[in-house]
């Protein structure tokens, strides 16, 4: 008896050592459950704050991608202009290369040189570096490609890092952490109420064991003493599945800690890295301002290339022109030195054809005049002859040759007398004067030769280029390649067809009044108009510019040229281009007609 007793006590011993056990896990257990669930709420707004970041970030690349691509579209219409790029791009991306921006995060010596010369003053002073603006704004262009590049390859990253956490953390603990410790501390809760119901079935075995009036004996001391044991060993069972559980609560605890760790980790990567991806943003910042200047400097450079090649355009027109009009001229000048040389032509064969007729005179009248009356030049000028003395008396002794006899006076066209004629010559005058007057008619107005006066041509030629030295050469030349001479006198008016009337006193009556047509090509005599042909065939003294025209009736039609060979020709009725008149007949061989054959007296 004393030996089932013991039994029994050292049973509800070990039952109550499993019962606290027991509940010390639970305890435990559900303050890992607790520190789970107290820590899941901090890192999920860590990971709220990761994916802020991560979106804004993103925002901040997109918009420099939308920037570099309108770069690079700006950049491809300027491509055309330079054939040298391509070794350069290599160069400084070679250098690019070699600055290590990854890892060193330094500017490197290829990319300090660059911007160097993006400072230089010099480099855009030249239309010709115009291929060097564009290789810059290409390296700048490369330059802030590799910068994002580097940027976007780091956040992503930690991006991807702090979502696979998260992923990981969010999908188990959901669907298997949170389960697993509902079934853990379900099971510790059942074998704690096992522990319980075992407790409290050994104690009413000791109780029936113990008592003092009916102790259980035999075989229900037995069966109690069975029953006990598989409590006991139930028991066991329950303290050995909450120890389990709380092994598996301390493992999820563990777990926990290692995710909030790792979140923890990538929360303070990410603080790290946003410094770094300011001063990305501002160097990119900074790029972008460079890139649009230069690009900007770019454009002007090409404007003014575009301005110069307008001007020298321009000014190749210009001098095509004014080659033209010299060799216009020069045609001019010589067509003008041609018509000098007939003019001298024509001076010197005047000066042989009164060589003659001086021959001419003293070989007939000689003998009248002495040796010693006449004074001569070595190159006498056609057309004046000078007395010097008195006619001598015709007695007197003959004379010498006709070329010590004759003096010229240049500017004169007649035979000019130098003193008054003696009265005692005056016989001799009436004898000699009839073959005088004769031979000095002949030597004013000169010979006929082919139906002309080598005279009067000799004198329009003298004319023509005094007319020329008073109207200068451009204006001359024009007149006289369309009218052939180049007359003078006073400008009178113009006309509302740009026809220029003139009046030159000094020429003969009839010819003293010409007009120069407005449009010499296509010279008409009835595009002067009434009022001013009037004054042109000497109908009246006073031109109509003076303010003498007759005012025009309102019946009156203005004045038009002849319109022949024109569209406001004239064209009679029935004609191929005239009006069809359906009460007037063309008259034909064949037409039948009214006229009576005149009929005569038979006398005739």
């Amino acid at each position: 008896m004393p030996r089932v007793v013991d039994k029994a006590r050292q049973a509800h011993k070990l039952a109550s050592h499993y019962a606290a056990l027991a509940g010390k896990a639970k305890t435990e257990g559900e303050e890992v459950a607790g520190q789970v669930a107290a820590r899941n709420a901090p890192l999920h707004d860590v990971f709220s704050r990761l994916s802020q970041g991560t979106q804004a970030v993103l925002h901040v690349m997109i918009h420099y991608g939308h920037s570099v691509g309108d770069m690079e579209a700006t950049l491809a219409t300027f491509a055309e202009l330079v054939t040298t790029i391509r070794g350069e791009l290599e160069t400084v991306l070679q250098d690019l290369a070699a600055t290590k921006l990854e890892d060193g995060h330094t500017a490197g010596p290829g990319l300090a040189s660059l911007f160097d010369f993006v400072d230089s003053d010099s480099v855009y002073g030249l239309l010709g570096d115009l291929d060097v603006h564009f290789a810059h704004l290409r390296r700048l262009y490369v330059f802030l490609k590799q910068n994002l590049r580097v940027v976007q390859g780091k956040h992503v990253s930690c991006v991807r890092a702090l979502e696979d956490s998260y992923t990981r953390w969010a999908t188990e603990y959901p669907r298997k952490t949170g389960p697993e410790m509902r079934t853990l501390l379900a099971a510790m809760d059942a074998a704690a109420a096992t522990l319980a119901a075992g407790e409290l079935t050994v104690n009413e075995h000791l109780a029936a064991v113990s008592a003092p009036d009916a102790p259980l004996t035999g075989d229900a001391a037995k069966a109690s003493h069975a029953k006990v044991s598989e409590t006991v060993l139930a028991m066991y069972e329950a303290h050995h599945t909450v120890l389990s559980a709380k092994a598996s609560l301390e493992r999820i605890h563990a777990s926990q800690a290692s995710v909030f760790t790792a979140g923890v980790e990538l929360a303070a990567a990410l603080v790290d890295l946003e410094p770094e991806l300011a001063s990305k943003i501002a160097l990119l910042d900074n790029l972008e301002f460079q890139f649009s200047d230069g690009l900007q400097k770019l454009i002007a450079t090409y404007s003014e290339l575009h301005h110069l090649t307008a001007w020298y355009t321009a000014f190749a027109e210009a001098y095509a022109e004014l080659g033209t009009e010299a060799l216009r001229r020069h045609a001019a000048h010589t067509r003008l030195h041609d018509y000098i040389a007939s003019v001298n032509t024509t001076l010197a064969a005047m000066a042989t054809e009164e060589r003659e007729a001086r021959a001419l005179f003293f070989e007939n009248y000689g003998r009248f005049l002495p040796s010693a009356l006449y004074t001569h030049t070595d190159e006498p000028q056609w057309g004046v002859v000078q007395l010097t003395a008195p006619l001598p008396n015709p007695g007197a002794a003959s004379v010498t040759e006709p070329s010590d006899q004759i003096a010229s006076e240049p500017g004169k066209g007649g035979l000019a007398l130098a003193s008054a004629l003696d009265p005692a010559a005056a016989a001799a005058t009436l004898v000699a004067a009839p073959a005088l007057a004769e031979c000095g008619r002949e030597s004013a107005t000169g010979r006929r030769r082919n139906g002309t006066f080598v005279a009067e041509t000799n004198m329009n030629a003298l004319s023509i280029a005094r007319n020329m030295l008073r109207k200068g050469l451009p204006r001359s030349l024009k007149e006289l390649y369309y009218s052939g001479t180049v007359k003078g006198g006073r400008f009178v008016g113009k006309d509302q067809f740009g026809n220029e009337y003139y009046e030159d006193l000094e020429d003969l009556y009839g010819k003293n009044r010409y007009v120069l047509y407005g449009n010499p090509a296509e010279m008409e005599a009835t595009a002067v108009p009434a009022e001013w042909h009037s004054w042109m065939c000497q109908m009246k003294d006073t031109p109509p510019s003076a303010g003498a025209v007759v005012e025009r009736k309102f019946f009156e039609a203005e004045h038009t040229p002849n319109g022949t060979g024109t569209a406001t020709s004239y064209t009679a009725t029935n004609s191929l281009d005239g009006v069809k008149n359906d009460t007037v007949e063309v008259w034909r061989k064949d037409s039948p007609t009214e006229i009576k054959p005149r009929e005569y007296p038979a006398h005739f």
